[in-house]
C-alpha cells in the first residue's frame, strides 16, 4: 500500500511513474520491471481502467487524489483476479460518521521562476502557469428531519479543475496587397534581382510581371482574404507577426462521486461515479483554423456488493461500465472553405454540415496551414461483471470466482477534403500558381 500526498494535484500517471520499477514507454505507456505494456493491469474500485487491446490507456488519470484511500502496486506475481502479471490498483475512500470537506487553489507560476541559465541577461522569462483548483467533501449522509445517514449512509464527492493555459507569437508568411492582386513588379531574390513570373499559356515572362486581373482565379483570392491577414513588413520571407500564433487555456475537470451503504451487518455496498473532460474552452486556437477542439471524456461507473454468508465465506459481487470519447474538431466548416476555393468533386462524406476541416494546400510563399486535430470521433466502451467467493476452511484459504469483460473500439475520422500543391512548376512561382489556380498536384481523397 502506497501512501498519498493529498497536497500533489496531480493524476493517477504521475504518481504510479515515481513508484520503484515504474516507468512511461513508448506512447505514454505504463512498464513495469520491464514488463510489456498490456502486461500491466489498472482498476479503479475494482474496474479495469486499461483496455487489453495492445496495453491502450483507457481511464489511467481518470480519480482525483482527494478520492483516493490508497494506490496497490504489485510489481510480479499479482493473483489470479488480475488478468496482467503487474497491477495498479487504485482503491476509493469512503464517507465516514464525520464530516470531513477542504477546497483548495494550487498555483505554479513563472513569476516565481528563475529563467533559464543560457537565456541573455534580461531576457523575458516564458510565460507558464499552472492552476489546480477545487474541492472534496464527504461524510454521513444527512438530511435534518427526514434522514440521518450515520452509521448507514455515507458520500464522498470532490471536484478538481485544472488550468495550464499558454500562448506562443512568431512570424509567418503571408503575401502582401500587390502580390494578392497579382502584382509581382518587384518581387526580387536576395540579390536584387527581379524573379521572372511566367505566363504558362505562352511561356513567356507576363507584362511588367504583373498577372492580368481577369486571370486570377476567385477562389484563390477569397481564400487569401478570409485566412491571411496583410503583412507587417515588405520583402521578407517571414512577414507578418502575430502576437498570438496560438494559444489554450489547457483546461479540464474531474469529478467523483461514491456513496455507501451499510445494508446490514452482513452486507454492504457502494457505487461511484467518476467523470474526467476537457471543456470546449480547453481547445487550442491556431493561426488558419481557430479552434482545434478535442473534447476529450471520460466517464466510469461502477456498483460493488460485499456479503458475509458466514464467517468463513464471503462474496464479492462487482459490476462496472465506462466510456472514453474524444470527438476532434476545428474552427472551419469544411463545405465553406471548399466552397471558398471552387473546389469541386470532393465526396459529400467529407463536406457535410458536420465536418470540419481544410484542403491539405502546399503554396510556396505563404504559410502552411494544419490543424493540430483531426477529424472525428473516438468512442471505447467496457463493461465488466465480476464475482468473487472466498472460502477459508481451517487453515486452507479457497478463491473462486469469474470476471466477464467486452471492449467496443468504435473509432472513425475523416480525411481532409482534397490534397493540392503549388510549387512553381507553371509560373515560377508557387503563390502565382495558386493565383492562376493550377496545383501542380492535386488529389482527391476516396473516404
Amino acid at each position: 500500500q502506497v501512501p498519498l500526498d493529498v497536497n500533489a494535484r496531480s493524476d493517477m500517471r504521475t504518481i504510479v511513474s515515481g513508484l520503484p520499477g515504474a516507468n512511461y514507454g513508448f506512447s505514454g505507456r505504463m512498464l513495469i520491471n520491464g514488463a510489456r505494456t498490456a502486461q500491466v493491469a489498472f482498476d479503479n474500485d475494482g474496474l479495469a481502467n486499461r483496455s487489453p487491446y495492445a496495453g491502450n490507456m483507457q481511464q489511467e488519470s481518470s480519480l482525483n487524489v482527494d478520492s483516493l484511500a490508497s494506490i496497490k502496486f504489485t510489481l510480479v506475481n499479482a493473483g489470479a483476479e488480475s488478468r496482467a502479471p503487474a497491477q495498479v490498483s487504485a482503491i476509493t475512500k469512503s464517507g465516514t460518521n464525520q464530516f470531513h470537506g477542504n477546497i483548495f487553489l494550487d498555483t505554479m507560476h513563472s513569476l516565481f521562476n528563475a529563467n533559464d541559465h543560457n537565456a541573455p541577461a534580461a531576457a523575458d522569462k516564458p510565460f507558464a502557469r499552472t492552476n489546480y483548483m477545487g474541492y472534496s467533501i464527504d461524510g454521513p449522509m444527512f438530511i435534518p428531519k427526514l434522514y440521518d445517514g450515520r452509521n448507514r449512509t455515507f458520500f464522498l464527492n470532490s471536484l478538481t479543475i485544472m488550468q495550464a493555459p499558454w500562448r506562443t507569437d512568431g512570424f509567418i508568411t503571408s503575401p502582401d496587397a500587390k502580390m494578392r492582386a497579382g502584382d509581382f513588379s518587384d518581387f526580387r531574390d536576395p540579390e536584387g534581382n527581379l524573379i521572372p513570373i511566367i505566363d504558362p499559356a505562352t511561356g513567356l515572362q507576363f507584362p511588367g510581371n504583373r498577372i492580368p486581373t481577369g486571370r486570377i482565379y476567385s477562389g484563390s483570392k477569397a481564400y487569401l482574404e478570409t485566412i491571411y491577414p496583410l503583412p507587417t513588413r515588405v520583402g521578407y520571407q517571414d512577414n507578418l507577426f502575430l502576437p498570438v500564433l496560438s494559444e489554450t487555456d489547457g483546461k479540464s475537470v474531474r469529478m467523483d462521486l461514491r456513496v455507501d451503504q451499510v445494508v446490514n451487518d452482513k452486507n454492504n455496498f457502494f457505487v461511484r461515479y467518476s467523470r474526467l473532460w476537457n471543456p470546449e474552452g480547453a481547445a487550442y486556437r491556431d493561426f488558419g483554423v481557430g479552434m482545434n477542439a478535442s473534447l476529450f471524456t471520460i466517464d466510469s461507473f461502477v456498483v460493488t456488493d460485499a456479503h458475509v454468508f458466514r464467517p468463513n465465506l464471503i462474496n464479492e459481487f462487482r459490476f462496472g461500465r465506462s466510456r472514453v470519447f474524444n470527438k476532434q474538431y476545428i474552427g472551419l466548416n469544411s463545405s465553406e472553405i471548399v466552397g471558398l476555393l471552387g473546389i469541386t468533386g470532393i465526396p459529400d462524406i467529407l463536406t457535410g454540415p458536420d465536418r470540419h476541416n481544410v484542403p491539405d494546400l502546399n503554396i510556396t510563399g505563404a504559410q502552411y496551414i494544419t490543424p493540430w486535430v483531426g477529424d472525428g470521433t473516438g468512442s471505447n466502451h467496457l463493461w465488466e461483471i465480476f464475482d468473487n467467493a472466498t472460502w477459508v476452511h481451517n487453515r486452507h484459504t479457497v478463491k473462486m470466482g469469474t470476471n466477464f469483460r467486452k471492449d467496443v473500439n468504435d473509432n472513425r475520422s475523416y480525411d481532409r477534403p482534397g490534397s493540392f500543391t503549388f510549387d512553381g512548376t507553371f509560373s515560377g512561382y508557387g503563390l502565382a500558381d495558386f493565383l492562376l489556380g493550377l496545383p501542380s498536384r492535386a488529389v482527391r481523397p476516396y473516404p
